[in-house]
């Protein structure tokens, strides 16, 4: 069968994308002319002969956007035939001397478009998310307000990232094997696991990543060249090998902090203790002195992850920790802390979490897996409480400093469930708000259902501001059990959705911060 592909004769551009956004169906190059080529036909003639199933760019190459549109809701129907492979990360197509530019097109697949049309794209996307929680919502909620857009809410200009370079503030780097075979290679995983093609690449051609982290990764595996020990894999019976991988954090003031892991196996405390020293002696008076450490960890974990409790981080060389200024605070990180990638993008997200979240000097916010407390912090003098949870106690150590450092004193800081916390907190005579304003900032993996339940059962809690760097699966479900009507597995009065702000954390990636900004006691009925 003959390929088929859109847009075969131009480069695709994002006015392409948002077109078939605003026309709401799929499309398909075999039900539409093809647009004429405006370029002379020896010119067009020799394009169409050059252009073979390993060009991997995304201007020739509409193929690769096919995930992320998939990812937004667009269904593109793109036949494909024996000549062009429908996945550029399959291991046949995936080369020696292509490997850094297909690693670079799968972690900033939108690089090739203008930073402008980025943003119309991801506004578009995010926009559709909104119109699918008020479709949603409209359905249990009757005669519930929708404008002709299909929104129950507007949806803000997406704010840009003040950087758009070298940003990345944390590179997590594997050790495994390369293209080449080379089973000590320090980069990032291409390819599909289902298919057993996946590879280790190095960075080499990353527009987000800073030339420090590229360094340190460099450094690593020439460190790792002279180790006694190979990398670590998934075997049939467990893990075999040792060294796992290295993790690169940096601030504004370009210090770096390196934290190496490494699966001990069977290894004595002496062999352990001879690999710190090699460690200590490589990045200090070594090659790696190129680096400028000013932190060194290492972490014996023998799981797929483990936290800081369960495999604490030992202090090699330096200094114990990162600082970080957002605005006119001083941050604290621990190599362990959630911190957000962007500095200075995350800057003017917590600009928009001040605008959105109506501060009252006679209220309390409650900062739900607060982390290291820069949310709460951040927000600290516009309340007259902030009161954070967060069940990871070396992030909650280093909020409490984080107050005390910058003379905060009406922030208070909490390991527990938050689950637990919430009830518990807003019961406690000192606290007895009855404007009560919750942010929320999860991983991925989203809130419990406990917690959501716990924001709805306190009557106190009447504003919930859900920020997220995924809003597309368990956010979303999350967003949705909020606000649907009280039933017995939602117990408690629902919210509503007023307003959703995104925010670029990420150019060039297909990912944007979302801020959704949740009210109760409105009249949204027509």
């Amino acid at each position: 069968m003959a390929s088929c592909r859109i847009f075969t004769q131009r480069p695709l551009k994002i006015q392409d994308v948002l077109l078939h956004f605003r026309q709401g169906y799929a499309t398909s190059a075999a039900h539409q002319p093809e647009p004429a080529d405006p370029r002379p036909p020896e010119v067009a003639a020799q394009d169409r002969t050059a252009n073979n199933p390993t060009s991997l760019s995304p201007q020739n190459d509409p193929q690769l956007f096919r995930g992320i549109l998939g990812r937004a809701g667009v269904k593109v129907a793109v036949p494909v035939g024996n000549q062009y492979k429908p996945d550029p990360l399959l291991r046949q197509q995936l080369t020696a001397e292509n490997q850094y530019e297909v690693l670079a097109q799968t972690m900033t697949p939108l690089s090739h478009i203008p930073y402008e049309d980025q943003l119309k794209f991801k506004w578009e996307r995010n926009k559709k998310l909104v119109v699918n929680i008020s479709r949603t919502l409209s359905k249990h909620i009757p005669m519930l307000y929708v404008d002709q857009d299909g929104l129950m809410c507007p949806v803000d200009p997406v704010v840009p990232s003040p950087l758009l370079t070298h940003f990345r503030n944390k590179d997590e780097f594997s050790v495994s094997t390369g293209i080449d075979g080379y089973s000590r290679r320090v980069g990032f995983y291409v390819g599909r696991s289902r298919e057993g093609n996946v590879v280790c690449v190095a960075p080499r051609e990353l527009i987000n990543m800073k030339p420090s982290h590229r360094l340190l990764g460099e450094m690593f595996e020439k460190f790792l060249e002279m180790s006694p020990y190979d990398s670590c894999r998934q075997g049939p019976a467990g893990f075999v090998g040792h060294w796992k991988s290295i993790t690169a954090r940096s601030n504004r003031a370009g210090d770096l902090m390196a934290s190496v892991i490494i699966h001990p196996q069977s290894l004595s405390a002496e062999e352990l203790t001879t690999e710190k020293n090699r460690l200590v002696e490589f990045f200090v008076n070594g090659p790696g002195k190129e680096c400028n450490l000013k932190s060194l960890y290492f972490q014996e974990c023998r799981h797929s992850q483990c936290p800081p409790l369960l495999a604490p981080y030992q202090l090699l060389y330096g200094e114990s920790h990162l600082y970080e200024h957002i605005g006119k605070l001083k941050f604290r990180i621990s190599p362990s802390a959630f911190f957000q990638l962007n500095t200075e993008a995350a800057e003017k997200l917590y600009e928009k979490i001040a605008e959105v979240i109506k501060p009252d000097l006679n209220s309390v916010l409650m900062d739900v897996c607060c982390g290291t407390g820069t949310i709460g912090l951040s927000l600290a003098k516009r309340f007259d409480k902030v009161l954070g949870v967060e069940q990871d106690l070396v992030a909650v150590d280093d909020a409490n400093y984080n107050a005390k450092a910058n003379e905060i004193r009406n922030a208070d800081f909490y390991c527990d469930a938050a689950e637990k916390a919430i009830p518990r907190l807003l019961k406690r005579k000192e606290f007895t708000y009855t404007n009560v304003s919750a942010v929320v900032n999860p991983s991925r993996s989203g809130l419990s259902v406990k917690v959501i339940n716990a924001l709805r059962k306190t009557p106190q809690v009447d504003r919930v501001i859900y920020v997220s760097c995924m809003p597309i699966g368990n956010a979303m479900r999350n967003i949705l059990d909020l606000c649907l009507p009280t039933e017995r597995a939602l117990p408690g009065e629902n919210f509503f959705p007023v307003r959703a702000v995104p925010v670029d954390l990420f150019p060039h990636t297909d990912h944007c911060e979302l801020i959704v900004v949740l009210e109760r006691n409105r009249v949204y009925y027509v």
